[in-house]
């Protein structure tokens, strides 16, 4: 008798090993059963994501009979998407490019850091109990909840200054930065950022009354740092690209060369982590900065969307080492 035979495949379990081939299935002593719960992360695009590698490797190593796996989401669909999560009991979502800020209109509940950082990147599915406490949904195995939401949260803002810190070794406080990008992410950035005490903050975005509405939210909330919408002149201490521009093959720079030039940045940090040296990057090294991308950002932030769900510590190392041997092909750190 055959392994196949004594260990056949479930349908769904065969469905990830073909759509989700990261070298993670194979990891999973347990098969696929009725009992297995699903996480997945939302994206318009989501083919380059790498967070099903690393949160499936996080989830392996707690033990958990869950399994994580990317939906293409269009924006237009986002709220029956995030409704169909609660119907379908997922455990949670995580949200990337282009729905952070779309889902702050979708979601049930705020936690506290959505407040602060008006983005949510993170959805924990929920059920009420007949006391009227909120429970992950997971813990509904016997009873069932007589209510279901969706609670966000916002695990981006402490992720990129994290990296920031580790991956550059940049002190934020008193920093003149640069951040290319005012969407989801870009906002959160520059509210972190100001939040930092960074001197000098410059925003630019394709949409200048975007950054300007994030520059007039950091006068009111943070009157300590200088604000501007636009390039700055002379040198920088960072310059970050919060965009998309970047992920596609023959995307240009997310900047215009004729108004800034990247030899101004001693540091430059692209949230972009695939490809893993985009012509930002690759420039910027040119140029003579030191250079990092976005990997240490997912990095801390999926890992933060593991704890939230699980109310485990996440094994940063497995993560960390699932991530690189993803991004890069290789199995220690870049």
């Amino acid at each position: 008798m055959d392994g196949c035979s004594r260990h056949p495949i479930n349908p769904f379990e065969l469905w990830l090993r073909l759509n989700y081939n990261h070298g993670v299935s194979e990891e999973f002593a347990s098969p696929i059963d009725a009992s297995t719960r699903i996480c997945a992360v939302y994206g318009f695009p989501i083919r380059h994501s790498a967070s099903p590698a690393m949160q499936n490797a996080g989830i392996a190593a707690l033990g958990l009979n869950w399994r994580y796996i990317a939906c293409e989401v269009a924006p237009e669909t986002l709220r029956a998407a995030i409704e169909g999560a609660k119907t379908m009991r997922l455990v949670g979502l995580n949200l990337t490019v282009p729905h952070k800020l779309l889902a702050v209109d979708f979601v049930d509940a705020f936690d506290e850091s959505v407040k602060n950082w008006g983005a949510v990147n993170t959805v924990r599915i929920e059920g009420r109990d007949k006391s009227g406490t909120w429970l992950p949904i997971y813990e509904f195995t016997d009873t069932q909840p007589d209510k279901i939401r969706a609670q966000g949260f916002n695990t981006d803002a402490d992720a990129i200054t994290r990296s920031l810190h580790e991956d550059l070794g940049i002190q934020l406080a008193g920093a003149r930065v640069l951040l290319l990008g005012a969407g989801g992410a870009g906002r959160v950035a520059a509210l972190k950022l100001a939040a930092e005490n960074v001197a000098e903050l410059f925003l630019v975005n394709r949409t200048h009354s975007k950054a300007s509405a994030v520059a007039a939210e950091i006068r009111r909330r943070h009157m300590n740092v200088k604000i501007q919408v636009g390039y700055p002149r002379g040198e920088v201490d960072l310059c970050i690209n919060a965009t998309s521009v970047g992920l596609a093959a023959g995307d240009p720079l997310p900047f215009d060369n004729r108004q800034f030039s990247l030899r101004q940045a001693l540091t430059v940090y692209d949230m972009i982590y695939r490809p893993a040296e985009t012509p930002f990057l690759a420039t910027a090294k040119a140029g003579g900065s030191r250079i990092a991308n976005g990997l240490g950002m997912l990095l801390y932030q999926g890992a933060k969307a593991l704890e939230i769900w699980s109310g485990k510590t996440a094994p940063i190392a497995i993560m960390r080492a699932a991530l690189v041997k993803n991004v890069y092909g290789a199995d220690d750190s870049k």
